[in-house]
């Protein structure tokens, strides 16, 4: 299935949550919420990011990284990282 995953997603899951696939086809939970003050703003949580069906601890470079990919495929939303 060469090709199948040559692009990176973001899916929110209502106003907690949301799952990020990355190219490989290897998806991560990010533990989000949708702030009250504004349409378009949420906050992230960088510790909650997790590999979905995986226990595996993430390195904060892995962290950052898919932080970064969330951010450049949501660029309407206002988010605050912490």
């Amino acid at each position: 299935m060469e090709g199948m995953f040559d692009k990176n997603s973001v899916i929110c899951t209502g106003g907690s949550g949301l799952v990020f696939t990355d190219e490989n086809g290897k998806s991560f939970l990010v533990d989000s919420q949708k702030l009250s003050l504004g349409v378009n703003e949420r906050v992230l949580f960088s510790k909650g990011i997790k590999r979905f069906c995986c226990n595996k601890e993430l390195t904060d470079k892995e962290r950052k990284m898919i932080i970064s990919k969330v951010l450049d495929l949501t660029p309407d939303i206002k988010w605050l990282i912490q």
